[in-house]
């Protein structure tokens, strides 16, 4: 009898099996690494350049309220209010630019908005304060970064703004005031449209 080989088949191997290892290898977290820089150094300037343009939308913002809060109080009162903190107290503002008639300053959003004395101006053209009412004849006001940005990468804001009773908002670079002349345009401020 004849044993027909050709229909049976040995199949079985006998080369050890594979375990499949899971997890990621040391190239492939690299490759996700290298992506995760290059994105994050395309979107993180351009997210600070957005806050910082935000920051100064708002002191723009909060100038022109100054400004209006000012124009509204003197024509109550027949006088500017010589701190943030009366305006707020008598309403004309809300309660973040200050919660007592003496708080002259304030720091919202990047900014620090700052009323001017007399005093640190100079007693000139007609700028007198009563110190008991906080009023006077006339009013400078300072709005800059609280972060500058030339100093720091991450800075609130790029310019500073100045607002008076006789020229309205004005803006400029980094330091430029205008305190201590009667005409702050000289300084290189530029009216704000």
């Amino acid at each position: 009898m004849k044993i027909n080989t050709s229909s049976t088949k040995i199949t079985k191997s006998f080369a050890p099996k594979k375990l499949k290892e899971k997890g990621f290898s040391l190239i492939e977290l690299l490759v996700v690494t290298v992506i995760i820089g290059i994105i994050s150094a395309i979107a993180v300037p351009n997210l600070i350049a957005s806050r910082r343009a935000a920051n100064e939308a708002g002191a723009i913002a909060n100038c022109r309220s100054i400004h209006s809060a000012q124009t509204s109080h003197f024509s109550v009162h027949n006088s500017y209010a010589l701190t943030l903190g009366r305006l707020a107290v008598n309403g004309f503002l809300d309660d973040r630019f200050g919660r007592s008639i003496n708080d002259v300053d304030a720091r919202l959003n990047g900014y620090r908005y700052h009323m001017y004395k007399p005093s640190d101006v100079g007693a000139s053209n007609g700028f007198t304060s009563d110190t008991s009412t906080q009023t006077a004849t006339r009013y400078y006001f300072h709005a800059h970064p609280t972060v500058a940005y030339p100093t720091s990468r991450l800075g609130s804001g790029s310019r500073t703004f100045f607002i008076s009773s006789d020229q309205g908002v004005l803006y400029g670079g980094l330091g430029d005031v205008g305190i201590g002349t009667s005409n702050p345009i000289a300084e290189g401020l530029k009216p704000l449209n």
